[in-house]
């Protein structure tokens, strides 16, 4: 993962974390954790990133806004994002 990411690139490694531990609906995890494979010196503006993609249906809130999961309504839209970067049984899982 690149050091310099982008917000595209923070997105996808949000996701994809969130699809590796298979966090849908209301199963979910502490943003905090989510956040595990972007470097800390790039984390500036995540909490905008979350809201964009909870506007956009990609993510769930929980625990007024503590913990995400994937919005099992967008299970396709975050396979197509996440493809290049889960390994394939993370796909399979996710479908």
């Amino acid at each position: 993962m690149n050091d310099s990411l982008d917000r595209e690139g923070k997105k996808i490694a949000i996701l994809a974390k969130l699809g590796r531990k298979t966090k849908i609906g209301m199963d979910y995890i502490p943003k905090e954790k989510a956040y595990s494979r972007i470097p800390g010196h790039a984390r500036g503006e995540l909490e905008g990133i979350l809201d964009e993609m909870h506007k956009d249906g990609l993510i769930e809130y929980h625990k007024g806004k503590n913990c995400i999961s994937i919005n099992p309504n967008s299970i396709s839209e975050v396979v197509d994002l996440i493809e290049d970067e889960v390994p394939s049984y993370v796909i399979n899982m996710l479908d």
